[in-house]
């Protein structure tokens, strides 16, 4: 079943320590857990950008798609915004300004940029989405 919405995050880029690429993230109670400086909190961004996580998942359910990429990512980031601008049929001109304009900390919603440099509220998320029903 392919889900009716997508939602694209772009995080801010951290410091990977566990080898995992764009997924190395260390779990919270890992960083809670351990007295090095280096993983003593996550920064603020990070867990902003987990709320809206978790906002969007109560809120839609199975029915979106969310992904959290990295943006040294540049192929699955193009790969993503790609299918993400034919799947929602995005005007052409409006995504060369998301591919032009993309920062860390951005959100894409079906296909069309909501946010950059900061994580916006659920509330805008939904707006964006479900003004384009």
């Amino acid at each position: 079943m392919t889900s009716s919405r997508s939602v694209i995050l772009v995080r801010e880029q951290e410091g990977h320590l566990t080898g995992g690429g764009g997924c190395g993230c260390l779990p919270e109670d890992v960083l809670r857990s351990h007295t090095e400086p280096a993983f003593q909190s996550r920064p603020a961004a990070i867990e902003a950008m987990h709320h809206l996580h978790r906002a969007l998942r109560s809120r839609y359910g199975d029915a979106i798609e969310i992904q959290v990429v990295d943006p040294r990512n540049v192929l699955g980031l193009t790969s993503a915004l790609l299918r993400d601008f034919f799947r929602f049929r995005v005007n052409p001109l409006d995504a060369l300004r998301t591919f032009g304009g993309l920062t860390a900390q951005a959100v894409i919603a079906d296909g069309r940029t909501v946010a950059r440099g900061r994580w916006p509220s659920p509330a805008e998320v939904t707006d964006v989405m479900e003004g384009r029903d």
